[in-house]
């Protein structure tokens, strides 16, 4: 998502919570006077694309406020394995979540956090929201909206409870970076 009359670029990760972000943010640009427009682009844009879009229109990419969410690995690939099974018409004995994991999960990839001007953090969500509306000039107010995209995860089932000791090593070596930037730990 893009806005070149507030000058930001939102990048938005897939299961981090950014649908509810971007629903924020279309209601306070058709509320905010002077309007603000918003340019989306379909899918999960990433940087480059962004870059690209900003230049085009004529705009400094390096003069953007840019800013993406992060998520607890764990519960993200928990996550996305259920979004997976629900686009797919699957259940879990179809596709156990550990042979899903090292087939499609492990390609979760996230953007180089340092060139963001702010993370919005997924269990963070409301403060890191208003924060942000802050560093934007826009009037800070809490975020109405939850999207869960209807997806069959089993709710009452905490993410720890799909990984054995072995998966969960692999997931902290692979995601090394975010959990130890944003000091996520493997909850029980």
């Amino acid at each position: 998502m893009i806005s070149h009359d507030k000058q930001f670029i939102f990048i938005h990760p897939g299961k981090c919570g950014g649908t509810s972000i971007k629903r924020g943010l279309e209601t306070l640009s058709n509320r905010t006077k002077p309007k603000f427009r918003l340019i989306k682009p379909p899918g999960h844009m990433n940087l480059s694309i962004a870059e690209k879009i900003v230049t085009e229109a004529g705009g400094i990419f390096e003069n953007y406020f840019k800013f993406t969410m992060v998520r607890n690995p764990w519960d993200l690939l928990v996550s996305w394995y259920y979004h997976y099974l629900t686009a797919h018409g699957l259940v879990e004995v179809d596709k156990p979540f550990e042979s899903w994991l090292f087939k499609r999960g492990l390609k979760y990839k996230w953007e180089n956090f340092e060139v963001f001007d702010h993370v919005i953090r997924l269990e963070n969500i409301n403060s890191d929201y208003r924060e942000l509306l802050k560093k934007l000039s826009l009037s800070p107010v809490d975020l109405k909206y939850h999207i869960t995209h209807n997806t069959i995860r089993v709710r009452e089932k905490h993410y720890s409870e799909y990984y054995t000791e072995h998966t969960a090593a692999i997931v902290h070596e692979k995601y090394n970076h975010v959990i130890n930037k944003f000091e996520y730990k493997f909850k029980l």
